[in-house]
Formats: structure tokens, C-alpha cells, sequence
């Protein structure tokens, strides 16, 4: 990671020109590592002094909520009851169609809290009113007249609700709207009856055998549930058979296959073929791997007596996809050196070759594709040992490889991956240091690179304690122009770090860190140690809304002005709505 960032003027340069329209997809992009090193992830920290907003630094111009100067409610609800928009959807679709103007809120609601806003309808002028003050007709009347329409089932009925038809005046949820008003159910409300003639509850409806429901359903021709389902829903279904065919009739139930006529059973019902008769059928498919199979079982060619989850109904026998599919993946593979011994045989020189042999067909399926997978922990050591290319690699020492590594003054694991990809690291030098020089050496990266940081263990034996620590800080504070923790960053990053002082001093001295200011000596305390001095949440809130007061503090501006007039005492937080954050203190209240 470098030291240094652009200048604001550059960052923002860089920013408009990537296209990338808010803080959202700035974001994004930054944990994709789109942006260059040397452009700061969080620019509004970064350029803090500079930084006006995301519009502008983006250059998409748009302004915060909170720095946007609105209309008057007056006038805003004047211009918005002259678009003669009717509904809560068609004001949201105004809104995004890129024609509201800014000194229109998309959220009157919460701009206009107590300054007049009266809900959405008033807010429009579309005069319609809301459910909860709406006049209905009387459950006597409205059943008189939703009767008359010859609706068959709740289904039927919310279709007709959703056709535009349903009069205002009659309650969409009348379940609801005539609770305890002479409601029963729906089959009362519909006026849905039995043979005899009577009006009953659909609940007590007497629906048809078994037998006659299945004959029924058979002369419809489904080929499958959904016909079904599309029918119940149509309003089409006579009252005496039920929607719900399977809880009705439980007892005589055999599938949906049975019942439909179409002769397909559930899995659980069905008899597949034995494992070998499958495995011998699909790997004639030629198959290449799962993704494969699975296209093959959506394309309906599958036959019946051939599971979808072959792994699960086979368990006992199942040795995994490649001896199933037969793509050479097995996971029986031959020993180590008898493998080792066939690879040699081959003459290939270098891995790119084994790759591409891998790819032939003149590979043994029990040969694995990845030896270096197949065989790790288990006589793996290289290509160069497998193929017998004399390639077999040797590297230095530990001590040797942790010497050349600090001659590099890295500051960090992203530095040393991209050098690895270079001719600037030898041969002999391991990419993953933390393995081959496992139980030989190794402590950390930060002791792998020279950069200070080392693994817990051996802190107490290596580190000066506190007080020797503040010492020597303040000289080197002095000599080196060390002034804050940036400059200890950079300063960490020269390698002339001593190695018995640490280069993250929290992790190392928690009990008596007290932050960098402390240590060199220039007065600055950490925020966690200022934070121990601020008030309760309980305490801060009655005194916070007394100070408001007082100063006419009214917004987040407000308070920010006031604390850089000084007018916040030191136990109240700058920023109260962070630090107590978790008991939903906020700039409102």
C-alpha cells in the first residue's frame, strides 16, 4: 500500500472520469480493489478539509438531503396536485422518471413532518380516501350485492377485487371490514350452497367422493400440477370439488400422478434403476461434469427410473461424480508412486505439458488430474519431483530468505505477491514462506518482512516495556520529525524502525496505550481513552437537549457549529449520534 494519496484536485479527477455514480458503487469498488492504490477508499475522510460532497467529487452534482433547499410546503403540494397523479405507486414512479425537480422532496412525508403534511391523498389533491375513514354499505347489502355476481371461491373473489370493477363502497377485505358485524366466512359471503339449496359457510361445504373429484379432474387433461393450479385459480372449479384436494382427501391420496392421470409418482414412491444399470445408462450420455447433468435433468430427456440426486439415493455405493459420469474424476486414485512412476514415463517437461496431457484422453482415470492436490501430505513435493524434469526446487535457508526478503523494505503481503509475479524474487525464495519454512523458522509476516509486527508469543521477550518504549519514542520523535501516526507510518515504512519497538503499539501495550500523542509527546489522546470520560447515554441525553435549547441548536449544523465554537462541555461527544450509536440517539431527538 503506498504512503501518499493524489491531491483532492486529481482524486476527483480520477473520479468522474470511472463513472461511477454514488458512495454505493464507489464502495463496491473499492472492496473489488477497482481503485488504484493511490486513490483513498473513503475520500471524504481522506480530503476532509477539501471535501464539499459525493455529488461533487463524483461530479453527478447531486446534492445531500440535508444541505437541499426545498420548496415551502405550500408550494410544493401546490405543484405536485397540478400533475393530477392519483396513487402512492404513480407519485413513486414520478419520482424516479428523472422529471421531479430538486427543490421537490421525494419524501414529503419526512421534510414536511409538522409543517402542514397530511398524508399522501392530501399531498396529491386526489381527494380518494383512505380505508380506514371510508364509508362501506352494510354487510346486509354488500353480501345482497357481491351474490349477485355468482363468484365461486375466495380465489374468484380476489380476482374480481383486483379487476377495477369492485364499487368502492364494498370492502376488498370484508372479512376484516365486517368482523363481528355478521360475518361467517366466505362461502356465507358469496352465497355459495349445497345440494339442497341452503346458505352455508364454504367451510361446511359437502364436496364430492374421492372417486367422482378424480374422474373429474382426469376429462380436464392436466399434464401437470400447474394446469391444475391455474384452474383453481381461474374461478372456474365447481364448489363441490375442493382446491385443496390433497388435505381433503388424505386417506384415499396417492400423488398428484394418480389423481391427474398422468402416471407420474413422487420421488419417494418411485422404483429406480439399480446403481449399475444407472451409472452404465448416464455414463453413455458422455456427460462432462455436474453442470452438465443437471441441464440434462432439466431437459426432460431423463427417464423415471433415473434419480436427479443419484448421490443421495445411492449412498452405499456412491464414489462421487467423476465414476458416475465416467469424465475421469475419481476420487480411487493410484498410490503416489506408482502415479509418480506413470507420470515420469510420460517424458513431459514442466507442469504447462501435464496440463495439457490432463486434457487428452490418454489420461488413466486413476490418475489424478491435480496431483499436487490428490497426493498433498502424501509424498507430494513438486512437479519437478513428479515429472522427473531435475527441476525439483531447493530454497535457501530460512535465515537467507528472511534476509534478502527485508533487503526489499516491503511494507506488506500485497507488495511481496506482486513482486513474486516478477524476476525480482528468486526462484529460491518460496511464494508461501509461511509454509515451506513452517517449524523452520518462521514467526509472522511482519517479522518475514522486517516491519515490526510479530506474532503475540514473542512479544514480551522482544518488545522494550512501556516506559523504556515512551523514552525512545521521543527521541526518535525529535530526530525524525515524527509528529503523528501517519508520520510513524511512514516512518515504519523506511525500515529504520528499531526492532525491539513495535510498529502497532495497541496490540502490544493495551493495558498502558493511551494513543500515539502520549508516546511522542505532543498531547493528542486516543478516542477510546476520551471516550471513557464522556457521560451516559442516560446522563448526556437530559444535558444535550438542555445545551439545544439554550444555543438554538435545531440540526446536525447547528450542533456542529456549536462545537467549534466550544460550547459542548468535554464529557459530551462531539458526535453523539455515533458514540451512542447503539441507543438509537439521534440528530432529531
Amino acid at each position: 500500500m503506498k504512503s501518499k494519496f493524489r491531491s483532492f484536485e486529481d482524486a476527483k479527477k480520477f473520479a468522474q472520469s470511472s463513472n461511477i455514480k454514488n458512495w454505493k458503487e464507489w464502495r463496491l469498488a473499492s472492496k473489488s480493489k477497482q481503485l488504484p492504490d493511490d486513490i483513498p477508499s473513503a475520500p471524504n475522510t481522506t480530503y476532509k478539509r477539501k471535501w464539499i460532497s459525493w455529488g461533487d467529487f463524483l461530479g453527478t452534482k447531486r446534492i445531500q438531503n440535508n444541505q437541499k433547499v426545498f420548496l415551502s410546503f405550500g408550494n410544493a403540494r401546490d405543484f405536485v396536485q397540478s400533475l393530477n397523479l392519483k396513487t402512492q405507486k404513480e407519485w413513486s414512479d414520478y419520482c424516479k422518471s428523472g422529471n421531479k425537480p430538486n427543490n421537490i422532496p421525494v419524501a414529503p412525508n419526512l421534510v414536511y413532518k409538522n409543517q402542514g403534511y397530511n398524508g399522501i391523498i392530501d399531498w396529491l389533491g386526489s381527494k380518494r380516501i383512505s380505508n380506514r375513514n371510508r364509508k362501506y354499505r352494510s354487510f346486509t347489502v354488500a353480501k345482497k350485492f357481491v351474490q349477485s355476481l355468482s363468484l365461486t371461491s375466495s380465489i374468484s373473489w380476489r380476482v374480481y377485487c383486483k379487476s377495477g370493477e369492485r364499487p368502492e363502497d364494498i370492502p376488498s377485505h370484508p372479512h376484516v371490514i365486517y368482523k363481528n358485524k355478521g360475518w361467517i366466512g366466505y362461502g356465507d359471503f358469496l352465497g355459495n350452497i349445497t345440494d339442497d339449496g341452503s346458505k352455508i359457510p364454504r367451510t361446511k361445504i359437502k364436496f364430492c367422493s374421492f372417486t367422482v373429484a378424480k374422474k373429474f379432474v382426469q376429462s380436464l387433461n392436466f399434464h401437470s400440477r400447474t394446469g391444475w393450479e391455474e384452474y383453481r385459480k381461474s374461478g372456474n372449479r365447481p364448489k363441490d370439488i375442493p382446491s385443496a384436494p390433497r388435505d381433503m382427501y388424505k386417506k384415499e391420496w396417492k400423488g398428484w400422478g394418480d389423481f391427474l392421470g398422468t402416471g407420474t409418482l413422487a420421488p419417494k414412491d418411485r422404483q429406480y434403476r439399480s446403481f449399475e444399470e444407472a451409472r452404465k445408462f448416464v455414463q453413455g450420455l458422455k456427460l462432462k461434469n455436474t453442470n452438465d447433468w443437471k441441464k440434462y435433468c432439466k431437459s426432460g430427456d431423463k427417464p423415471n427410473d433415473i434419480p436427479k440426486t443419484p448421490d443421495q439415493k445411492y449412498k452405499k455405493e456412491w464414489k462421487g461424480w467423476g465414476d458416475f459420469l465416467d469424465n475421469g474424476y475419481t476420487r480411487e486414485h493410484m498410490s503416489f508412486e506408482e502415479a509418480r512412476k506413470f507420470a515420469q514415463g510420460l517424458g513431459l517437461k514442466s507442469s504447462t505439458e501435464w496440463r495439457k496431457y490432463t486434457k487428452s484422453n490418454d489420461k488413466p482415470k486413476n490418475i489424478p488430474p491435480r496431483p499436487d492436490y490428490a497426493y498433498k501430505n502424501k509424498g507430494w513435493v513438486g512437479y519437478g519431483d513428479f515429472l522427473d524434469t531435475g527441476r525439483t526446487r531447493e530454497y535457501l535457508s530460512f535465515e537467507e530468505a528472511r534476509e534478502f526478503v527485508h533487503s526489499l523494505k516491503l511494507t506488506g503481503m500485497n507488495e511481496y505477491r506482486e513482486l513474486c509475479k516478477t524476476d525480482k524474487i528468486p526462484k529460491n525464495i518460496p511464494r508461501t514462506p509461511y509454509t515451506v519454512y513452517k517449524n523452520k523458522g518462521w514467526i509472522s509476516f511482519g517479522d518475514w518482512f522486517g516491519t515490526g509486527t510479530v506474532s503475540s508469543h514473542k512479544i514480551s521477550e522482544n518488545f522494550l516495556s512501556f516506559d523504556e518504549l515512551k523514552i525512545e519514542m521521543k527521541k526518535l520523535a525529535k530526530k525524525y520529525d515524527i509528529r503523528n501516526y501517519s508520520d510513524w507510518r511512514k516512518f515504519v515504512a523506511s525500515g529504520k524502525k528499531p526492532d525491539n519497538i513495535p510498529s502497532n503499539f495497541d496490540k502490544i501495550y493495551l493495558k498502558e496505550w493511551k494513543g500515539i500523542g502520549d508516546l511522542l509527546g505532543t498531547g493528542q489522546v486516543s478516542y477510546r481513552i476520551i471516550a471513557k470520560n464522556y457521560l451516559s447515554f442516560k446522563d448526556a441525553k437530559p444535558l444535550i437537549q438542555k445545551l439545544a435549547k439554550k444555543y438554538n441548536i435545531r440540526n446536525t449544523k447547528d450542533w456542529n457549529n456549536a462545537v467549534k465554537k466550544g460550547l459542548i462541555p468535554d464529557n459530551i461527544p462531539h458526535r453523539p449520534w455515533r458514540t451512542y450509536k447503539k441507543r438509537k440517539l439521534n440528530s432529531s431527538n
